[in-house]
This record gives C-alpha cells, sequence and structure tokens, in this order.
C-alpha cells in the first residue's frame, strides 16, 4: 500500500469519525434515541453520500484539468482557431533546442534591487499604497507602486543640458522617473561590463526597451543623449545602442528569445547584449489614459490594474560565451526558448491559456512539472491570475506550494509593462541560482499576451563537450 492509498483512507476515516462526532452528540443534547434507520442513514448513509460526493466532484475537476489530445489525420490542413493556442513558430525545429545565457540581472523596483529582496517584499505583505500627488478622477488618491528616493531632479538637470524645445515632451514626470531608473540600472551593469570589455574584440549591443506609446519622433535625441552620457567610453565600432519600443511584458519576453536566436547563430563569436528597460507609469497623463480606457484601480481596489514603475537589465550571452565568461559575482544561468500564446482575458481566465505554453517548455528541455522548484510571474493581484497560474501548474504535474515557492512580481511592481516582465525574468534567474534548480517563468499580467519559458543553472560541461541544449 502506497502512501496515496494511506492517505485516502486516512480522510475517509477522519470525515467518517466527524460525522458520527456530530451526529452521536446532537442526539445526545437532544435526548433522542436513534432507531435502526435513523442508525442506517445518519452513521452509514451520511458519510458514504459525503465521501462519494468528495471523489465525483475531484473526478469532475481532474477531467476537466486533463486536455487530451486530439487526434489529426497525416497531412490534414488545420485552422489556429484555439484563442489560448501557441503562436510562436521555429524557422527549424533545430531552433527549439536552443538557449541563452544570463550573466547578471540589475533591477530597481519597489520592492529592492535584487530577485532575493524582491521576493522578500512580496512574502512580507508589501503592497501598493495610496500616492501623495495622483489622485483619481473623483479626487481620490490612486493606488501606485513607487520607487522611493530616485534622484530625478539630478537627472532632469543633466538632461536640461542642451535639450531643444521640441524636445520638452522629455522633461515629463514620466520620462524623468523612467530615465532615472534607467539610470541606477546601467551604471551598476556597465561597471561589471568594464571589466569584460578589456577582452579583445568584444561587442556589445545596447537594447533599450521603451514603452510602445512613446512618440518615437523624440528617439533620435534620446539616442544620443543616452550614448554621450553612457557608452563615450567605448571604442567607436564595439557598442551598438537600439532604442526599441515594446508594447507589453510579453513583448519584452519575445526580445530575449529574439536574441536567444540572434547569438546562436554564432555561438563563438565575442558578443554580449545588454538587454535593458525602464518604466515609470505615475504621470498624470498617463493616468489620464488609462482612466479613458478604463485600465486604472478605481480607489479602494488596489488588487486591479495599478500603476507601477521599475527599471531592469539583463546581460545576455550565448552559453558558449556565458562559460567562457563565467567566474563573475554570479555564476550563469540558462535561459530556454519562449512560449507565446494569444492574450488572456482580464477577468475569468482559466489555466487552459498557460497549459500548452508550459507544456511546450517542459517538452523542449524534456523535462515534467514534478521537476520545477519555484515559479515566478508578473502578474499582480488580481482574483483570476494566480488561480489561472495554479489550475496551469496542476494540470502540468507540479508539485509546487503556492504560498512558499510562487512569486507574482506585480504584486509589489505594479503594473510596468515592458519592464515587468524582464523583472520576472531576472527574479526567475534569482531563483535558479538560490535553488540550483529548475523555474518556471510565466508572463500573465491582464490582458497581455501569455508566455512561458525555463530557467536554470549553467551546467560546466566536461572538457572537450559543448554546453548542454
Amino acid at each position: 500500500m502506497g502512501p496515496t492509498f494511506l492517505n485516502t483512507l486516512g480522510g475517509c476515516l477522519m470525515a467518517t469519525a466527524f460525522v458520527w462526532g456530530l451526529v452521536l452528540g446532537w442526539w445526545d443534547v437532544k435526548g433522542h434515541e436513534p432507531t435502526a434507520v435513523d442508525l442506517a442513514l445518519h452513521l452509514g448513509a451520511l458519510p458514504l453520500a459525503l465521501i462519494g460526493g468528495y471523489f465525483l466532484l475531484r473526478g469532475f475537476i481532474d477531467h476537466v484539468l486533463a486536455l487530451q489530445p486530439v487526434a489529426v489525420p497525416a497531412g490534414a490542413a488545420t485552422l489556429d482557431e484555439d484563442p489560448v493556442a501557441s503562436t510562436r513558430r521555429y524557422s527549424a525545429v533545430a531552433e527549439c533546442g536552443l538557449s541563452l545565457g544570463l550573466l547578471d540581472a540589475w533591477m530597481v523596483t519597489p520592492g529592492g534591487r535584487s530577485g532575493a529582496e524582491l521576493w522578500a517584499a512580496v512574502g512580507a505583505g508589501e503592497r501598493p499604497r495610496p500616492s501623495a500627488r495622483l489622485v483619481d478622477e473623483a479626487g481620490f488618491p490612486v493606488f501606485v507602486a513607487e520607487v522611493e528616493g530616485l534622484d530625478v531632479e539630478g537627472l532632469g538637470e543633466r538632461l536640461q543640458v542642451g535639450l531643444p524645445a521640441q524636445e520638452a515632451w522629455l522633461a515629463s514626470d514620466e520620462v524623468l522617473r523612467s530615465l532615472a531608473l534607467l539610470d541606477g540600472v546601467l551604471r551598476e551593469a556597465l561597471q561589471r561590463i568594464a571589466g569584460l570589455a578589456a577582452r579583445p574584440g568584444l561587442q556589445l549591443r545596447c537594447i533599450c526597451l521603451l514603452p510602445a506609446h512613446w512618440d518615437a519622433a523624440h528617439f533620435p535625441w534620446l539616442h544620443s543623449w543616452l550614448q554621450r552620457t553612457y557608452f563615450a567610453g567605448f571604442a567607436p565600432g564595439r557598442c551598438e545602442l537600439s532604442l526599441v519600443p515594446a508594447a507589453d511584458d510579453a513583448g519584452a519576453l519575445q526580445q530575449v528569445d529574439d536574441i536567444c536566436v540572434a547569438l546562436n547563430r554564432e555561438p563563438d563569436a565575442e558578443r554580449l547584449v545588454l538587454l535593458a528597460s525602464a518604466v515609470s507609469a505615475l504621470d498624470a497623463r498617463v493616468l489620464a489614459g488609462w482612466t479613458a480606457r478604463r485600465r486604472l484601480a478605481p480607489a479602494g481596489h488596489p488588487e486591479r490594474r495599478v500603476p507601477g514603475e521599475g527599471g531592469v537589465a539583463l546581460l545576455l550571452a550565448s552559453p558558449v560565451q556565458a562559460l567562457r565568461l563565467a567566474g563573475g559575482p554570479r555564476t550563469p544561468v540558462q535561459l530556454g526558448r519562449l512560449a507565446m500564446g494569444r492574450p488572456g482575458q482580464a477577468t475569468g481566465a482559466s489555466g487552459r491559456s498557460l497549459n500548452p505554453l508550459i507544456r511546450e517548455v517542459l517538452a523542449a528541455w524534456q523535462l515534467d512539472g514534478a521537476q520545477l522548484t519555484a515559479l515566478v510571474g508578473d502578474g499582480g493581484q488580481h482574483a483570476s491570475q494566480p488561480i489561472e497560474v495554479l489550475e496551469a501548474l496542476a494540470a502540468a504535474g507540479s508539485r509546487l506550494d503556492p504560498l512558499v515557492d510562487c512569486l507574482a512580481t506585480g504584486r509589489v511592481v505594479g503594473s510596468a509593462a515592458p519592464a515587468g516582465g524582464l523583472v520576472a525574468l531576472a527574479c526567475a534567474a534569482s531563483r535558479a541560482r538560490a535553488t540550483g534548480g529548475l523555474v518556471l517563468c510565466l508572463g500573465n499580467q491582464d490582458d497581455s499576451p501569455r508566455a512561458a519559458l525555463l530557467v536554470r543553472p549553467l551546467a560546466v560541461p566536461p572538457p572537450g563537450q559543448p554546453p548542454r541544449p
């Protein structure tokens, strides 16, 4: 007899004893003399009905969660009409096994400046607070996730030097706070990169992900300012800076996947990619736009979409290059390919939107859900998001404790697309280093496309062998 059978038998006996205790106690209080029919019904049929009902309900739930594969005739054309079907298509089957090395990560968030600090902040119950300067249409304070102590004024003074009048939009609260967050992560990242830049022939590409609603007409001047401020020390031709708009957190994770494919085309090349993003939604004009689109959480309901902010930078390389550069303060981790689906609903989401994505990333590494040691998602406090994740984990066969092993970064960071997805990925990498095991990173922020990828420590292969795929 296995432990599962013993647990089930023990539960049935405890349920029967509980029912008998209630019935016998009630009869004793009322002075009732039970007949043979009473004994059969209350001490026999009633416990059996309760236990049978439990197993019927459990069987029904298991049946609903189990997604049975549908046989498709060979060669038959299929239409991708499933709203949760994975939309990613590889250009070659071999690309499914590609992976990416993450050398280091830096972040500035309302919950701290590292994955461990952010995990502790969520566990300690830190949540968005009413703003002292931002109010909604009714005049009530807006719940926001704010980074304290940002040197916005100092950065604004530096930005104003040589700022043309037509670029005045860059001095708005949204842009200034975003650039102050970007300043924090870029300076730390460039300190680490400075120690690697001495390698002959090393090429650095920096990609800054910016909110898609920013006016691209201001990008040329902003590009020039960032180049002068942070990358002027690089020799000509050794550093390339790009400003890329991204609509949501899933779009940021898609950038990571695109970098994975690009770097694996020349895995031995001396190339690094610094992927950075910084976003602040703590601006009156941003909140007015959210209100017009009914996306702002009303006063007294911080569990809904909350304006947030954060900055993050990831130093990426091919697995071969990551092992070559290993030896810094943090152990490199390995990122798998991204599986992306259609957007989920803001309410009423179910695990079906994540099930095929989780199965896909696990199958790429020939693993199963029982091997997961943690889960990190960019979701917030909306009630449907944890339910969606828990249903997907149950269907994948995971044994994670939702209260201990699962982190929703949006609970502390708020809604800060596209930086939120990269913050979740940085936290997943931190957790993989801490546990030495497999971590699942999910994108399920509000109505953005669902996304999933795996993170694990980058193992050093035996001499003469390439890194594991």
